[in-house]
């Protein structure tokens, strides 16, 4: 798989859930710490009126470079043109969501600024802020 191949690639877990929550998940997703060796968790989050959110700021890389796949725009409202909103993962097995993603995820390492796409190949606005 590219992902883990690649250098031009880094794998960061960002969750607004506690640390000992999340990382019970991920020791079961990357046992060996080799796909994801970089994990945030709520603790690097900022809380806006009780709320825990996002801020791609803390990973301190270059956000021309980073793209971000989250579930829920109300947990990641700063930096929406790095966002890609995906659906909540159900269980289910025929979920190919992601694995859908792959080819597109590849093809943006190949340019030069990241914020510059997301917005015209994904909705990258929260709908419940649009207008009737």
């Amino acid at each position: 798989m590219w992902l883990r191949k690649s250098a031009r690639s880094k794998i960061f877990v960002f969750t607004t859930a506690k640390k000992a929550y999340a990382e019970k998940i991920l020791e079961i997703l990357d046992p060996q710490k080799k796909l994801i060796r970089h994990r945030l968790f709520r603790d690097q989050c900022t809380c806006v009126s009780g709320h825990y959110v996002k801020d791609l700021r803390v990973i301190r890389r270059d956000l021309a470079k980073t793209v971000a796949l989250d579930s829920s725009p109300h947990n990641f409202p700063l930096q929406t043109t790095n966002r890609i909103l995906v659906k909540n993962w159900t269980g289910n097995k025929k979920d190919k969501e992601l694995i859908s993603l792959l080819p597109i995820l590849k093809d943006m390492t190949l340019v030069e600024d990241v914020r510059v796409l997301i917005p015209h190949q994904f909705r990258t606005e929260d709908p419940s802020n649009k207008k009737s």
